[in-house]
C-alpha cells in the first residue's frame, strides 16, 4: 500500500513538473492547452486517490472516503455535462444561424418578387400614359397651330399674318384688312403692298 502511495506521489510530482512546463510555454498551440487540462485532471484523481487509501485506514476515514467518491463522481458527471451543453449550445447556434439565413433568403426573394411586381405595374402604367403623352402632345401642336390662326402676330415670308380676332395694338408698318363680319382679318406689312 505504501508503495502504491509512493508510486502516486513520483507520478504526482512528474505531472506538477510537466504542468509547470506546460504553463511556462505560451498557450497559443491548442493541443498545448488540452495537454494541461488532461495534466490537472490526472492530478486531481491522484489527489483523491491519495485521500482515498489515507481514508481507508478508519471506520470514520471509510465514510470519508465514499463521500470523495461520490464528490469525485459528482464532480466527473458535472465535466460531462458541461461538456455535453456546450456541444448542444454550439448545435442550437449553428441551426438558429442556419435559420435566421433561411429567413433572410425568403425575405430578399419576397422583397425581390415585390420590386418585379412594382417594375411591371409601373411599366404597364408607363405603357398607358405614353400613348395619352403623345396624344396631348398632338393636341398641344393643333393649339399652337391655331393660335398662330386666330391669334397670330408673326408676319410671314410674303409679309402678312391673318387672325381670326383683331388686335388691340397693331404695329406701326402693317395695315388690317377685313373680311365679313367677325371673319378673318388680315394683317399685311406696308413695305409688301405695292400700288
Amino acid at each position: 500500500m505504501e508503495k502504491r502511495i509512493q508510486q502516486l506521489e513520483e507520478e504526482n510530482n512528474r505531472l506538477n513538473k510537466d504542468l509547470t512546463v506546460a504553463k511556462e510555454k505560451p498557450k497559443t498551440v491548442p493541443e498545448i492547452n488540452k495537454k494541461i487540462e488532461k495534466l490537472k485532471e490526472k492530478k486531481r484523481e491522484m489527489d483523491m486517490q491519495k485521500e482515498f487509501k489515507s481514508a481507508d485506514q478508519d471506520g470514520v476515514s471509510k465514510d470519508m472516503a465514499k463521500v470523495l467518491k461520490r464528490y469525485c463522481k459528482m464532480e466527473v458527471q458535472f465535466g460531462q455535462m458541461e461538456k455535453w451543453i456546450k456541444k448542444n449550445m454550439e448545435a442550437l447556434h449553428a441551426e438558429n444561424g442556419k435559420r435566421i439565413k433561411e429567413r433572410l433568403d425568403e425575405c430578399l426573394e419576397d422583397n425581390e418578387k415585390r420590386m418585379q411586381e412594382h417594375e411591371e405595374k409601373v411599366q404597364g402604367q408607363a405603357d398607358h400614359i405614353l400613348p395619352s403623352a403623345r396624344h396631348i402632345e398632338q393636341a398641344a401642336q393643333k393649339a399652337v397651330d391655331a393660335h398662330a390662326v386666330v391669334l397670330g402676330v408673326t408676319i410671314n415670308e410674303q409679309g402678312y399674318f391673318v387672325r381670326m380676332t383683331p388686335m388691340k395694338d397693331m404695329p406701326d408698318d402693317t395695315i388690317k384688312i377685313t373680311f365679313g363680319h367677325g371673319g378673318v382679318y388680315l394683317y399685311v406689312k406696308r413695305g409688301k403692298i405695292t400700288t
